[in-house]
């Protein structure tokens, strides 16, 4: 007769949580961030609007939402070489995609502890090349 070893459901939930842990994505490269989009994710798109490669490769920062306050209505912020530009992302398309070296995406209780109470609704932060963060 063969007996049988009874194993612990939490054990196999273990295993499989480990082994997946372990699991590659498949890409062959560094995963992608969420909150930055690069110049190699940029270098395609050299020529194009930016505002709308933003909106290509990361959706979801340009997704209209906004933040009311006791103020009034607080859109998504932009910052540019550390300075604030606007609430009004579509002005992304007067930077050349070809001179950006970075942009990033904090959430709006990022936002606010980096920058104040008025960045409610969130920023984009644009570097471009050769002139830094300005924080």
């Amino acid at each position: 007769m063969v007996q049988r070893r009874v194993q612990s459901p939490w054990m196999m939930v273990f295993a499989v949580a480990a082994m997946s842990g372990c699991a590659s994505t498949g890409t062959g490269g560094a995963s992608r961030s969420e909150d930055v989009i690069t110049q190699e994710e940029l270098a395609p798109y050299v020529g194009d609007d930016l505002s709308l490669v933003v909106a290509r490769l990361r959706p979801q920062w340009v997704r209209p939402r906004t933040s009311q306050t006791f103020m009034g209505t607080i859109g998504i912020s932009l910052i540019v070489d550390g300075m604030r530009w606007d609430t009004n992302t579509s002005r992304l398309s007067e930077i050349s995609v070809a001179s950006v070296e970075e942009i990033g995406y904090l959430s709006a209780s990022d936002a606010t502890t980096r920058f104040g109470t008025d960045m409610a609704g969130g920023a984009i932060l644009v570097t471009r090349k050769g002139v830094g963060d300005r924080r």
